[in-house]
């Protein structure tokens, strides 16, 4: 997997994103910023996520109008007391015709007492 801080014209405007502490059972919520800086839509994929993070299906390939961002919110559902979590959220093309690459976006969250 080849990264780096950009993707053709997507790029991140957040990077890392740092839930709240939370508690066992509860859910928090945060957005991530994801831009276009070109002059054609971009298709989007999102992947290598997983529990306690979590997106929801229908923000999981997207289509990034030029001279535009979106902001994609993330879950974060604790199941686990005195606990701390990262995980990834790898950002592509989705198109065929577009080689290698990809974007990363770091995920951070922990328990509360």
């Amino acid at each position: 997997m080849v990264t780096s801080d950009r993707l053709g014209n997507i790029f991140l405007k957040d990077d890392v994103v740092e839930f709240p502490a939370t508690k066992v059972g509860k859910t928090k919520e945060m957005k991530f910023r994801l831009c276009n800086d070109g002059t054609e839509v971009t298709r989007i994929r999102l992947s290598g996520f997983h529990s306690p993070f979590s997106v929801v299906e229908k923000h999981t390939k997207l289509f990034l109008k030029p001279k535009s961002y979106i902001r994609v919110p993330v879950t974060f559902t604790l199941t686990v007391a005195n606990s701390s979590f990262t995980g990834l959220i790898i950002v592509s093309l989705d198109n065929q015709q577009q080689n290698g690459g990809n974007i990363c976006v770091q995920l951070n969250g922990t328990s509360s007492f």
